[in-house]
């Protein structure tokens, strides 16, 4: 074959060769692109009109990289590289592979010959690789840490924050269900479009979170675009450009919404929805149990009966008020009410209708103290009342006089018989007895039972 047949062949494969083919010159101008790369060749003609350098068809934080590897290759000749990065396409910006040698010593070539590959696909591949994996160890460690921690809180911005990183989402926000199907903030990462506590009113989008929600739906094919993916008035406003919504199920019904939002445009995938309902799901049962815990707490704390605080609750809120009246230089008064004729009733009607009596004075004597008042049932036939908070001697009577009449109204029994009790009441203030919680609930008993021998025995 002749030497010219050779170079004309050598032509041709170049020019049907779907790798491009890439001449850089010592000083970065391109000299030669071959037919696959036409449109840089193109870009690279304007921008060499310029005086730009070649780099400048390749992603802005990749042309570090590009051009610290053609110092390399400029180190001596034959050297060689392979780099992975991203290069400007009329279809956006793509991956490819570029195998790079030094051929600036040979005649023929005179530069740097780069050899490359478009790689999208398997950079798309390997990104959802490991975008999987991140997902998969985010709701593993979830799941342990609920499991371990008591701190709900900690839990769910754990949760939040993972899920922002693995969405790549400006922002993740946990709202639950409050009353009359609103949706009001639990914790948010990321900036505040919706700050904790605050309540999302966002007219018809609101009313389609909450339908989400309620749907008891595992999300992934049954629900519709406009579901998942449309973000609400109320945060377009504020830049978010698009959210994706799944639902916190509980075991007997909904508890809020999940949401992920971005302030660039964006879709999310079925891989995407199924990795939030996973975090959904992990935080859906450490809500659960943080519920169950305090409802426990609750029960413990709170007379079944009468609904009252108990002796141990109201131990406790007397010494945080002592303290703080100690502090403050401010009264606070104790009253100490024990039922009289109340052992009657049980030796006469028997121990129903003493709970009987008694679950009718719980609401009866909490309805006689103010709001910053604490009414407690103390055991027994016996309760007693905290006063404090801009205390005085005509209101803290005031108080005692509507206990003494509130016990006196009759209390129907099961069988139709009407019983009435009264009340004897003690009374003891902190400027008198000192800030020491026995010593003054000691003083109230002392002065309860005083009242009682003006009135008749049990």
């Amino acid at each position: 074959m002749q030497a010219g047949e050779q170079e004309a062949l050598h032509e041709t494969i170049v020019r049907h060769v779907t790798d491009i083919i890439t001449v850089v010159s010592p000083d970065g101008i391109v000299t030669f692109v071959n037919q696959a790369g036409r449109e840089v060749a193109e870009a690279a003609e304007a921008r060499r009109a310029e005086g730009s350098e070649s780099v400048s068809w390749v992603h802005p934080d990749d042309q570090e990289l590009t051009l610290e590897r053609r110092r390399h290759l400029l180190g001596g000749p034959g050297r060689t590289t392979t780099t992975v990065l991203r290069v400007r396409t009329p279809d956006g910006w793509r991956h490819v592979e570029t195998h790079g040698v030094n051929l600036v010593d040979d005649p023929r070539v005179g530069g740097l010959l780069y050899i490359t590959r478009d790689v999208e696909d398997r950079a798309r591949a390997e990104t959802l690789l490991v975008r999987a994996l991140a997902a998969q160890n985010v709701v593993a460690d979830l799941g342990l840490k609920a499991l371990r921690s008591s701190d709900v809180d900690s839990v769910v911005r754990d949760g939040l924050t993972g899920a922002a990183a693995v969405l790549g989402t400006t922002w993740v926000t946990l709202l639950l269900l409050a009353d009359r199907g609103a949706l009001r903030v639990r914790l948010q990462v990321g900036p505040d479009p919706l700050p904790p506590g605050r309540t999302w009113t966002a007219g018809e989008d609101t009313q389609a979170a909450v339908t989400l929600a309620s749907r008891h739906a595992t999300v992934s094919d049954d629900l519709d675009a406009e579901e998942r993916f449309v973000a609400s008035p109320e945060l377009a406003a504020q830049g978010v450009r698009a959210q994706v919504a799944v639902p916190l199920e509980g075991a007997v019904g909904p508890l809020g919404v999940l949401l992920a939002g971005s302030t660039e445009p964006r879709s999310f995938g079925p891989s995407d929805v199924q990795f939030l309902q996973g975090v959904a799901n992990v935080l859906a049962g450490a809500l659960e149990r943080e519920q169950r815990e305090r409802s426990a707490l609750v029960r413990a704390l709170h007379d079944p009966l009468t609904g009252l605080p108990t002796r141990p609750l109201f131990t406790d809120r007397l010494e945080h008020a002592l303290n703080r009246a100690q502090r403050l230089g401010t009264p606070l008064a104790v009253l100490l009410v024990d039922l009289d004729g109340f052992k009657r009733v049980n030796d006469e009607w028997g121990h129903g209708a003493g709970d009987r009596v008694l679950r009718a004075m719980g609401p009866r004597l909490a309805a006689c103290a103010r709001a910053s008042d604490t009414v407690a049932r103390y055991g027994g036939d016996e309760f007693v009342v905290l006063c404090e908070d801009e205390v005085t001697h005509v209101g803290v009577a005031r108080v005692a006089a509507s206990i003494r009449r509130a016990c006196t109204q009759p209390v129907e029994l099961a069988d139709g018989t009407s019983v009435v009790v009264s009340a004897s009441i003690g009374i003891a203030w902190s400027v008198e007895e000192g800030v020491d919680a026995d010593a003054l609930l000691a003083a109230a008993d002392a002065a309860m039972y005083r009242d009682k021998r003006h009135g008749l025995p049990d």
